[in-house]
């Protein structure tokens, strides 16, 4: 049983080096299936599960398709396996989706298509796009920049509202009714915040676009931008 247990624990480092040295080419669905089932097995040969589930439902994209109560039903498959194929699926879905949209985002020149959004304006704003909608364009979240009071206090509830909107790849944009296109000192350390903030937010920037009633600027192309004394990491 103990020398089980070893050639077991080297089988499951084996197949781990393996994907990492070759992803999973070359490797057969009931493998790729076997190396799923080690994050939640502790110790559990997971070989014959994975030939089961094969079996039962014909490939792998059959599996993580699989109803709950299906899943349950081919042998060695429990509880807690089970949960971990269905949450598995929907994170893969999750993030097919959003790579989708993002390639989809790519197609378009952000910068031209919120020129476009703000030129008719009447009044200085700062926007937080979110790049996954469905359309770009689609979910806009706009505060008027016109009012603002005690601005430390407006940029952390702006940071609150974005959290609360569970964005995860977002596109801020600077809109000011005026013809001078280079971000004020504001618009500066507007830009530094939210860059700060929302990257320890674990929140994606996709792109940092400035504009006016002539012009934008997609600042993300400029890498790092200095202007006043101030230099960006973008």
């Amino acid at each position: 049983m103990e020398r089980d247990r070893f050639l077991h624990k080297n089988h499951r480092s084996r197949m781990r080096k393996r994907f990492f040295a070759n992803g999973v080419k070359g490797m057969s669905e009931h493998e790729i299936m076997e190396m799923l089932l080690f994050f939640c097995t502790n110790g559990v040969d997971t070989n014959e599960t994975a030939h089961r589930l094969i079996e039962q439902f014909g490939s792998i994209s059959e599996v993580l398709d699989a109803d709950y109560e299906r899943l349950l039903e081919v042998k060695g498959v429990g509880e807690k396996s089970a949960s971990f194929i269905k949450f598995f699926k929907e994170i893969q879905s999750d993030y097919d989706f959003a790579r989708e949209n993002r390639q989809k985002a790519q197609e378009v020149d952000v910068g031209e298509f919120f020129f476009d959004y703000f030129k008719d304006n009447s009044s200085d704003v700062f926007a937080i796009a979110d790049a996954d909608a469905e359309e770009l364009g689609m979910r806009v979240m706009v505060y008027p920049l016109d009012s603002v009071g005690d601005f430390d206090e407006w940029k952390n509830n702006v940071a609150r509202s974005i959290v609360s909107s569970e964005m995860r790849n977002v596109i801020p944009v600077i809109h000011r009714c005026g013809k001078t296109i280079l971000p004020s000192k504001t618009d500066l350390g507007l830009i530094s915040f939210f860059l700060k903030k929302l990257k320890f937010m674990e929140i994606n920037i996709c792109s940092v676009i400035v504009t006016n009633t002539v012009e934008y600027k997609d600042l993300t192309k400029y890498g790092t931008f200095s202007f006043g004394g101030t230099v960006l990491t973008l």
